[in-house]
């Protein structure tokens, strides 16, 4: 991918992790660091022209301080976003902001309904199970072959005390045709995600697919990705498209699937109005964050549709490693074939040797809450 270097390039807002910052900086584009937190390592990145440390996202002080800020810059910045909290923030008060900053996001009541993952007319016996849009979205023929997969939470943590049976009993008496993910046959290997870029009018300018190849902690413990290789699909592409234009999506989307080993129908999982794994789009050729940028400040949208190429994979290295630890010690992998997993076309979370420091604090923080998380197991 090409990037422009021109000087007259306006200054981009981000408002998120690392990653989101390298697939920015790496295109010369000039960055404003933000965040509720001054410790961030994200704020320590070489790729900031300037920083600025911003009240709670849910507080309405961090509205006035963006519009202070943006009201000060020169040239209207670009904004930025893959934080939930302050996307939520940001598309609740978006006529305000955009007389300061240039931004894309799907309309106001969806991105809401998104984040929280609820849109019931009348709650269910226990209003702690989240019921997503998405499941009054696609029900009928259109859920026939995309049925929308239920993930139970309690302040975002994984229902461990709730049978099944209670469960599916209060999905269906709001929403017939859904399904939890518990239902769906298969492993970590049936999951993918979609990453896309869609401009003003929902046309898709940009966009990588990935399969999730491990999983940290184990799939039974609701653990994070450790492992996800580009690939083509073209029937998730459809789907994806489906979806974003059933929900009005806008600017950059990520929908996740996962696939009924049999059924063989992939079950729509999660939607969500930002983009994640921003390395592994830059790597493969799709850095949605770069076309997001040029698109928002005005440029020619490049009719070229942006993808990537295949086999690309993104790898969690601590992460990664406890799961050869766990996976050794279980018999389900040897070590020949976890350094064969290593091999061909990768990169490696929120690591670059051109901006080190940030990194090595975002290492420390995930090995200090690796060691948490094993002891809270041993006690267990």
């Amino acid at each position: 991918m090409k990037y422009h270097t021109e000087t007259r390039l306006r200054p981009a807002l981000v408002i998120g992790d690392i990653e989101l910052v390298t697939s920015l900086g790496k295109a010369g584009i000039p960055i404003l660091l933000g965040s509720e937190n001054g410790k961030n390592p994200v704020m320590y990145s070489k790729y900031g022209i300037r920083r600025f440390t911003f009240s709670s996202y849910d507080s309405n002080r961090f509205v006035e301080e963006l519009c202070c800020v943006g009201r000060d810059m020169q040239k209207k910045p670009v904004l930025i976003s893959n934080d939930h909290r302050a996307i939520a923030a940001i598309s609740y008060h978006r006529e305000r902001l955009e007389k300061y900053y240039s931004f894309l996001l799907p309309p106001e009541k969806i991105v809401a309904d998104l984040i929280k993952k609820q849109n019931i007319e009348e709650p269910v016996e226990d209003d702690n199970i989240l019921i997503p849009l998405i499941c009054k979205t696609f029900q009928g023929d259109r859920a026939e072959r995309m049925k929308p997969a239920l993930k139970p939470v309690k302040d975002n943590i994984l229902f461990e005390n709730l049978s099944q049976g209670d469960l599916n009993h209060s999905v269906t008496e709001v929403c017939s045709g859904v399904v939890t993910r518990e239902q769906v046959t298969g492993n970590e290997y049936d999951d993918y995600v979609s990453n896309l870029f869609l401009d003003k009018e929902g046309n898709i300018r940009g966009y990588y697919i990935a399969q999730r190849q491990r999983e940290y902690p184990d799939q039974d413990s609701g653990g994070r990705d450790t492992c996800i290789i580009t690939v083509e699909n073209q029937e998730i592409l459809e789907l994806s498209l489906s979806v974003a234009d059933q929900l009005g999506l806008k600017g950059l989307v990520r929908i996740e699937f996962k696939k009924d080993r049999i059924s063989g129908n992939f079950i729509l999982a999660g939607v969500y109005p930002c983009s994640n794994r921003s390395l592994l789009g830059m790597k493969s050729g799709a850095n949605l964050a770069y076309l997001y940028y040029m698109y928002v400040q005005n440029f020619e949208a490049n009719p070229v549709i942006s993808s990537a190429s295949p086999g690309v994979k993104y790898i969690d290295l601590i992460r990664y490693t406890r799961v050869f630890t766990e996976y050794y010690r279980n018999g389900k992998i040897s070590f020949g074939e976890w350094r064969e997993s290593l091999s061909g076309d990768y990169i490696l979370s929120g690591l670059s040797a051109q901006d080190l420091f940030p990194c090595l604090m975002k290492l420390w923080a995930d090995l200090t809450k690796g060691n948490k998380y094993r002891v809270s197991r041993k006690q267990e």
